[in-house]
């Protein structure tokens, strides 16, 4: 099991401006949109990682900060999000003339080329080989939630 500290003011499982998650893998944690580059995250088998990570003095403030929260009440599990994979043979259908993002960033360039293909595979080829930062899957996921493409297989 592995754990996060994360700093917030809101949320299911706040603790004097914390939040504590816990994740059955690294990889779920990594993939969590809760955690952020500011979280701690840690080994639960491995706890004294922690202290590695910190150090004696910081792990003492943090402590001292919030105190030590009762962990089986203030944590609660986060799902893993199953990764959905896309079918390369997919038709693309448009259901927007331009992006519906704002002009000049990477998103917008990435949208513009989905709109341009035809098949998931043709959008893929064509995100991947952009330069600077190519583009992939979540660009087609993201264009799908934005409404502005549809999927059919």
């Amino acid at each position: 099991m592995y754990y996060a500290i994360c700093k917030s003011n809101s949320g299911p499982n706040n603790y004097n401006g914390y939040n504590f998650w816990m994740f059955k893998t690294l990889q779920q944690a990594h993939e969590s949109e809760l955690i952020d580059h500011k979280s701690i995250v840690y080994d639960g088998k491995r706890p004294t990682v922690l202290l590695e990570t910190l150090g004696v003095n910081k792990l003492q403030k943090l402590w001292d900060k919030f105190g030590r929260p009762d962990m089986e009440n203030t944590m609660s599990e986060v799902e893993a999000k199953k990764r959905t994979r896309l079918n390369n043979n997919a038709r693309i259908v448009r259901l927007v003339d331009a992006p519906n993002l704002r002009e000049g960033t990477n998103r917008y360039r990435n949208m513009q080329v989905i709109l341009g293909c035809a098949t998931v595979g043709e959008a893929m080829e064509k995100l991947r080989a952009l330069q600077p930062s190519p583009g992939g899957g979540v660009d087609i996921q993201l264009a799908v939630k934005a409404g502005a493409i549809r999927l059919e297989e």
